[in-house]
């Protein structure tokens, strides 16, 4: 890297100060809510590391407490029923997001989304089925 010229031609060096009087007199003053906004996203920002230390942790308790709840108020069909319509949610928003990635674009979102619903019923006649067959003994 030492064997470089020093005195190339297309180097470009900027003027900060001729920058910043353009970038003042072209831009327009954020209004309060975009103010406001700012200043609550930049207090969150940084934040972020204690709130995620603190809410990952009641998270997993909050989990632990209500997959009890749920079965037990509802049933495990509820239960099976949350579980299968999480996992739905979640690709359709990760198609939305993330729609242009390899592994969104692999195959039709229709498909994947038919292919879900009949594994999960799949799925559930055989629970109803285990159900069914071990309830009267």
């Amino acid at each position: 890297m030492t064997d470089q010229k020093e005195d190339k031609s297309d180097k470009h060096f900027f003027d900060v100060e001729k920058f910043r009087k353009i970038h003042s007199e072209t831009s327009k003053r954020a209004g309060r809510l975009k103010r406001i906004q700012n200043r609550v996203e930049w207090a969150f920002g940084s934040a972020s590391g204690l709130l995620t230390s603190v809410g990952l942790p009641m998270m997993f308790v909050v989990l632990l407490i209500s997959i009890p709840l749920v079965i037990y108020y509802w049933g495990g069909l509820a239960m099976y029923a949350l579980i299968a319509s999480f996992f739905i949610i979640v690709a359709v928003v990760g198609e939305k997001k993330f729609g242009a990635s390899m592994q969104f674009k692999e195959s039709h979102f229709l498909r994947k989304t038919l292919a879900q619903l009949i594994a999960y019923s799949f799925v559930l006649g055989i629970f109803l089925l285990l159900f069914f067959k071990y309830a009267g003994k």
